[in-house]
């Protein structure tokens, strides 16, 4: 593997979805009493167990990390890397937060959402924003990478007329990072899904355009963090987010030669020790 584990205490559990769905999510506490609460939210086809190094980084430093399965996702139960409305990763994210709520009394939380979850966050937020302190953003934008009118005029038709068919992804893995073992990792990651169902690939599709409006609803303190050399959204994009962002304290962090994983580049430690150190400043 491409991290070293280094976490203290390490829990498992599933939760129910919205509808019944059994959803798999990992917690990861420091010993002793955690200071404040980071919920990540991973990205399309992978999973909550791809983010030990920022689990690494902020455990050790007093936080508790929480992170969820979406459904058709990592172990998590439901039809694979298939959803039938992107509603669906919102209504179950907000049962994951009140669980993490209910566990962690009276401490600050925050939202890291990375890629497709980076949608799901700032959906969720502009529907449940109470009690986040602040959220963080890598890997997004407030439009789609680059894609042909034909292929997204077939998308959207196969989505409707036969919403499962599956599509392997339609791109090099290498996308993710310069880091080989990374790319190596994801690869033969057996919980990392090689395809995704039409109505998924297009939920994420329109989704992003969605998300970029309600973005505007955003108040709490807001960190985002992507590579230059992402391009899994349009990269012109990228300060447009940010510019409908309307919270006074916001940040956006372009990393340069990074791909679209910045946690998982060849230099992680300087996006993540950003990621800390915003953290600490919103205590």
């Amino acid at each position: 593997m491409p991290w070293e584990v280094v976490f203290v205490k390490h829990e498992e559990g599933f939760m129910s979805g919205y509808d019944g769905t059994k959803l798999y999510y990992q917690v990861w506490k420091p010993d002793g009493e955690s200071k404040a609460v980071v919920v990540v939210v991973h990205g399309l086809v992978e999973h909550s167990g791809r983010y030990m190094n920022v689990v690494n980084q902020l455990v050790p430093k007093g936080y508790a990390v929480y992170a969820l399965d979406h459904r058709g996702h990592g172990k998590s139960e439901g039809e694979r890397a298939h959803v039938k409305s992107f509603d669906e990763f919102v209504e179950d994210l907000k049962l994951f937060v009140d669980l993490v709520k209910n566990k962690e009394k009276r401490k600050k939380l925050f939202m890291l959402g990375h890629s497709m979850g980076s949608l799901i966050t700032l959906l969720f937020m502009a529907k449940y924003p109470e009690g986040v302190s602040g959220v963080v953003l890598s890997g997004t934008g407030a439009r789609p990478g680059k894609i042909s009118p034909v292929v997204k005029a077939l998308l959207s038709f196969i989505a409707k007329v036969a919403p499962k068919a599956k599509f392997a992804l339609p791109w090099d893995p290498s996308f993710i990072s310069r880091d080989e073992k990374v790319v190596e990792a994801y690869v033969n990651d057996p919980l990392v899904s090689k395809k995704a169902s039409a109505r998924l690939l297009a939920e994420v599709y329109y989704s992003t355009f969605r998300a970029a409006k309600e973005a505007a609803k955003i108040s709490v303190p807001c960190l985002i963090q992507v590579g230059s050399a992402d391009v899994a959204f349009d990269p012109e994009s990228r300060e447009e987010l940010y510019n409908i962002i309307p919270a006074k304290d916001k940040v956006l962090n372009v990393y340069e030669g990074y791909r679209h994983e910045v946690y998982n580049e060849v230099r992680k430690e300087k996006p993540l020790q950003d990621l800390e150190e915003w953290l600490e400043k919103h205590l």
